[in-house]
């Protein structure tokens, strides 16, 4: 039987919460994970660079980093339609997606990520005014509905920003995708051009950053990693001034 929309955006901020401070805690994990391949640079850089496939190439170097890490929180999921990850758990459906964007593309950030229609079961038809935005989502807003396993699909963002040519990462932020049936609360105003007419849209979180429906009105974005010495403000990242970044306790574990 289908959730209340409370009870979607609970369980929704429930998992973020769970990815967030997973990941929070196993920071140090993770940064030595994303660096590890500038021990071998040298063997893979000049093939790289003359690659026509930069962008893809380097986002799949990441996914293996966040696969490794997240693997043992749930069981993952061998659908060939989903996110880069795709998990189930008890009561939940889980698609995390790993997106890079270069600081030098505005496009790709500023308070917005760009989302496929693999990536989202959120049904949008944004056609009254700028360019005509519509997606139809390949993911269900619930898996298995009115059968015995029915659960509710929730998508994640992991958002790497990272300086071009060198990839020195910026910024890594956690964001928490909309389900579909939450089109009732969020309407059009988060949705923006994709890249692709009809297959792609933008989630442009900076309009309504939060759970609407919970009480205290928690966000939906949130910073896991930010680099202050590049150049960036957090609100250059997110246009968002109530979206920051606390450095971790010193409880992380180190890697040595």
């Amino acid at each position: 039987m289908p959730l209340t929309n409370e009870e979607l955006e609970q369980l929704e901020k429930d998992y973020f919460d769970q990815i967030y401070f997973y990941l929070r805690f196993n920071q140090q994990r993770m940064l030595w994970g994303l660096e590890s391949k500038n021990n071998i640079r040298d063997d893979w850089w000049d093939k790289f660079t003359n690659s026509e496939k930069q962008i893809s190439e380097f986002a799949r170097g990441t996914e293996r980093i966040f696969y490794w890490l997240l693997t043992t929180l749930w069981m993952p999921n061998s659908s060939p339609i989903s996110s880069d990850l795709f998990f189930e758990s008890c009561n939940a459906f889980i698609h995390i997606d790993i997106k890079t964007a270069k600081t030098d593309n505005q496009s790709d950030y500023k308070g917005k990520v760009a989302l496929s229609k693999n990536q989202t079961s959120y049904d949008a038809d944004k056609t009254q005014t700028g360019t005509p935005t519509q997606i139809n989502p390949s993911l269900p807003q619930y898996y298995d509905k009115g059968g015995e396993n029915e659960k509710p699909c929730l998508t994640y963002i992991i958002q790497l920003i990272h300086k071009p040519i060198t990839f020195d990462i910026t910024a890594i932020l956690l964001i928490s995708v909309p389900n579909g049936q939450l089109y009732s609360v969020y309407k059009n105003g988060i949705v923006g051009a994709g890249k692709g007419k009809g297959v792609s849209m933008r989630y442009e979180y900076k309009n309504n950053f939060t759970f609407n429906t919970l009480s205290g009105t928690p966000h939906r974005v949130e910073f896991i990693y930010f680099n202050p010495n590049y150049g960036l403000s957090t609100y250059d990242i997110t246009t968002c001034q109530e979206i920051t970044y606390e450095e971790p306790q010193n409880n992380s574990i180190k890697i040595t």
